[in-house]
């Protein structure tokens, strides 16, 4: 006995199941959503607004001064004695940039007092960081 088949009875199935990718796009949407917003700063900062270049943050230490007057290094809370020898370490080995981003609400002078630390520190390039302002 013969198997017989009817090959006009298959048909070529040309198109592609797109649910999968668009499950996919969506959760890689949805993570993108979230975790963004957390790799922007670590600090809550409220910075004020001024017309700024951009910066390259990726050849610089970020000195931050929270509206409580705290100073963070990086995102790890430092002393002004710890940032000072800290700066001064850095000074040393190479040239150094240093971004200062300090909450609008701060005091002048605790903003003017991390800048002597860093001017102590013999770090030659410094820069204060603002929020941009807003188009319109």
């Amino acid at each position: 006995m013969s198997r017989r088949s009817s090959f006009a009875s298959m048909k070529e199935i040309s198109d592609v199941n797109m649910t999968p990718l668009i499950d996919l796009t969506f959760l890689l949407l949805v993570t993108f959503i979230i975790t963004f917003p957390l790799m922007e700063q670590g600090i809550p900062l409220n910075l004020p607004e001024e017309k700024a270049a951009d910066i390259q943050p990726e050849k610089s230490q970020i000195v931050s001064i929270n509206a409580q007057g705290k100073l963070y290094l990086n995102d790890a809370e430092i002393t002004e004695k710890e940032l000072s020898e800290r700066l001064k370490q850095l000074s040393n080995k190479s040239a150094v940039t240093v971004l200062v981003r300090a909450d609008k609400d701060n005091r002048y002078a605790d903003v003017a007092k991390v800048l002597r630390i860093i001017y102590e520190s013999n770090v030659t390039k410094m820069a204060l960081i603002t929020q941009g302002e807003e188009r319109k």
